[in-house]
């Protein structure tokens, strides 16, 4: 009946990939260490933040679709 269980899904995508964000990061820095290192940029963690970005602003598109719908759904009903 309410569209919040959205965010349930949102925030166990945030943790995946600030975790995956710290994981790249911590890849990034074992390579510079160790010589391995290309001269390239660690973006992992902006990566990560414009990807939970998106994520939130698609998950908040779909809850206004569903919070349209569940208000019409209620004007026909009653």
């Amino acid at each position: 009946k309410t569209a919040k269980w959205l965010f349930v899904p949102l925030s166990f995508y945030w943790i995946v990939k600030i975790v995956n964000g710290y994981e790249s990061e911590a890849i990034f820095h074992f390579k510079k260490e160790n010589g391995l290192w290309d001269g390239g940029f660690s973006l992992g963690l902006i990566g990560a933040g414009i990807l939970i970005a998106i994520a939130a602003l698609v998950v908040f598109i779909d809850y206004l679709i569903l919070q349209y719908f569940i208000k019409k759904r209620r004007l026909v009903v009653t």
